[in-house]
């Protein structure tokens, strides 16, 4: 099996207990993999240019053609946008400089050639006058090029297994501009008509419903085709090329726009929804992967069903909704057109969380999306919980349990989870931290709220007037909880969403008695690192608890507030086993000891220095100090999450401990230059209970 493509080794069983693929390996947004890969540069992440905040598009009318023989795009695309301010004279659209930008008119409704420039990826068109909010105007724009691998995809033109070709585009987060001209920025969502043509024998795939006859748009002037017809030499009719046209009458974000195309088998079904509407379920698969893909969607009726149940109507209907197969290891959420990746296609179910996971994204990222990439957990952490919750449903409480503690190991999480809008990689953005630790956030606020709350607010969200088929934020979703509970969640929320660590406690616990009564102390010491903005401020968690013995069990809430600790209960006997949290409600991890009465020792100190030097080129040195005699393990991982080296240290006494590292992985291969996180684990030499640090180092070449 391909490296790449890390599948976890327990296959479900009939109980739906095992973990389930992992959507964050395989959407193809935590990194890129494949039979068909190429590396992909970091991108700079962008900024909207401030004359971009001064109009508003409202539709793309796209005339494109996929020249598969030179792996190219010839595009015409008419722009219909409003300014919301007086005394607009620039139109400006994002197009990345490795693509050809032909030529420029506004349709009024004759053909007005404007004067262009470029400035890298950025068009800056000159409009004939100053217009304002009370003008809606059409400008027909003319490109050309090979379009280049782009952020985590772009479009790309890549072989099947059988040698054929397929094109296929995944956008997000910011390659829309790299493949076609527009306003390149998830808040300004428009409506999309599009005449794709592909050579003959292949199947042109995009957003929306399929019509038989080229789509007539309001906002596209009668001359309009025959305009976009003559613009490019040879235009777009040719005997040898097919055609078809694609409507998408709900508002989307450009990332969301999607075209694939190649020789596809056509897998048609129909939904009947709540309402009772037909929905049209379409699936362009491989001629040779229709058996597998027969079984592999099967279940989309049913999660159809069960999704309008818990999160309100289906967001695109008269449309439809479906899967187009490409050759990329990953999927993407495209409206009504999930990308999907012929690897998947086991004709077993077994990527059936995959399948939930990108319908979940039809509501949660399509028909409310995140307002910019620092947000992204309101698209990846819903959609992941929602994979959750349709185990939960199908298997029971156990397997959301199951489902949940299996995506919890976050030593190696890099950031909060509201993301830092100045780093540069596209990755980052979807570093698989986004998708757990959001879907963990969800979690414990549905304890927090409890069900009917929760789902209330679940099912709510998405339709609300400023958010449905627009765009919102961290902020917007926690003042709705807040509006429609009516309590005040800042707190929960602060330390879930902005802290860098998460949880770790070290657990002593023993039975005393008070007065002749028995009673079971606990220790609890919170041990996570210290955080870069919160310091050494401890979690407050509500934490459930169970205590088991032969007189009786106890089962209660404590609070945990204090970086140390010690909560006295009273028990019926001698308690023999301490569970915590055995709902599996709460992120954290921990070490728990049993003890024979209160701690005489000091506690354990774990403290990293600074690496030295940081970055480094041929040498660099990882060091810390513990506080008493340990066995240490240095753990070095890469962004993606991958264990590359591991160092097991003999024991020691207390003091400075150090490892120097020559940028080598356990093979002794070199790795590349970049950032890379370090766990150091300290465990007493006593047996008591160890600590867990994290740091970072950038190695230079």
């Amino acid at each position: 099996m391909c490296a790449w493509l890390l599948v976890p080794c327990a296959v479900l069983g009939a109980a739906g207990d095992g973990p389930g693929p992992d959507s964050w390996l395989h959407e193809g947004k935590g990194t890129p993999r494949g039979a068909h890969d190429v590396t992909i540069a970091p991108d700079k992440a962008p900024t909207t240019h401030p004359l971009q905040d001064q109009f508003d598009v409202l539709h793309y009318t796209h005339f494109l053609r996929l020249e598969f023989d030179t792996q190219s795009i010839l595009g015409t695309t008419l722009i219909t946008f409003t300014p919301v301010e007086n005394d607009v004279e620039m139109l400006v659209l994002d197009f990345t400089d490795d693509m050809t930008f032909a030529s420029a008119a506004l349709l009024d409704p004759w053909y007005t050639p404007l004067t262009l420039s470029r400035d890298e990826d950025r068009v800056f068109i000159q409009l004939p006058a100053a217009y304002g909010p009370t003008d809606t105007l059409n400008a027909i724009v003319t490109f050309s090029g090979a379009p280049q691998p782009d952020g985590v995809y772009g479009l790309r033109f890549t072989t099947r297994e059988d040698g054929k070709l397929v094109a296929a585009s995944v956008s997000e987060p910011w390659s829309a501009r790299s493949w076609w001209p527009c306003k390149d920025d998830p808040r300004d969502k428009a409506t999309y008509d599009v005449s794709l043509y592909v050579p003959d024998g292949v199947t042109g795939v995009s957003n929306g419903a399929e019509l038989s006859s080229p789509p007539t748009h309001p906002y596209l002037p009668a001359e309009g085709r025959a305009l976009a017809d003559a613009v490019l030499p040879g235009g777009f009719a040719d005997k040898s090329y097919a055609v078809s046209y694609w409507q998408e009458t709900r508002p989307i974000s450009t990332y969301h726009f999607c075209v694939a195309a190649s020789e596809y088998a056509r897998l048609d079904d129909a939904y009947v929804s709540v309402s009772g509407d037909t929905l049209q379920i379409t699936n362009f698969v491989y001629p040779d992967l229709v058996p597998q893909a027969e079984i592999d969607f099967a279940p989309l009726n049913d999660m159809l069903a069960w999704c309008e149940n818990m999160f309100g109507p289906y967001p695109f209907p008269g449309e439809k909704y479906g899967h187009v197969l490409f050759d990329w290891n990953g999927a993407m959420e495209h409206p009504t057109a999930t990308t999907y990746s012929s690897q998947f296609l086991t004709g077993d179910n077994y990527f059936d969380t995959i399948v939930m996971h990108e319908l979940a994204h039809q509501w949660f990222g399509n028909l409310v999306t995140c307002a910019n990439w620092t947000h992204t957990w309101l698209n990846e952490g819903f959609a992941t919980y929602v994979e959750g919750l349709w185990r939960e449903y199908k298997y029971g409480a156990n397997s959301l349990k199951w489902f949940m503690r299996a995506r919890s190991v976050f030593t190696w999480w890099n950031g909060p989870l509201v993301r830092d809008a100045s780093n540069d990689n596209p990755w980052y953005y979807f570093h698989e931290m986004v998708y757990h630790k959001g879907a963990w956030l969800l979690h414990m606020l549905r304890k927090e709220l409890g069900d009917q709350d929760f789902f209330d607010i679940l099912r709510h969200f998405p339709h609300q007037e400023d958010t449905s088929y627009g765009t919102a934020d961290t902020d917007d979703f926690i003042a709705f909880c807040e509006s429609r509970t009516g309590r005040e969640l800042s707190a929960f929320f602060d330390q879930w969403l902005y802290r860098e660590t998460c949880p770790e406690l070290s657990i002593r616990w023993y039975n005393i008695e008070v007065g002749g009564e028995p009673r079971v102390n606990i220790e609890i010491s919170q041990i996570q690192p210290t955080d870069p903005v919160y310091g050494d401020a401890p979690f407050v968690l509500d934490m459930d608890i169970r205590l088991e013995g032969d007189a009786g069990n106890v089962s209660t809430e404590i609070r945990i507030a204090r970086r140390w600790q010690i909560i006295q209960l009273h028990v019926p006997g001698e308690m023999e086993t301490l569970v915590l949290d055995p709902g599996g409600w709460l992120l954290f991890s921990t070490d728990i000891a049993t003890a024979a009465g209160p701690s005489s020792d000091e506690p354990l100190t774990l403290q990293l220095r600074d690496p030295s030097p940081n970055p480094f080129t041929g040498r660099g040195v990882i060091a810390w100090t513990t506080s008493r005699p340990s066995r240490d393990v240095l753990s070095l991982y890469d962004l993606r999450g991958r264990q590359v080296r591991d160092w097991r240290l003999a024991h020691a006494d207390a003091g400075a401990r150090s490892v120097a590292w020559d940028g080598r992985d356990r093979d002794g291969h070199p790795l590349a230059t970049g950032t890379y996180f370090y766990t150091v684990t300290s465990r007493p030499a006593d047996g008591g209970a160890p600590l867990r640090r994290t740091g970072k180092i950038t190695l230079a070449r």
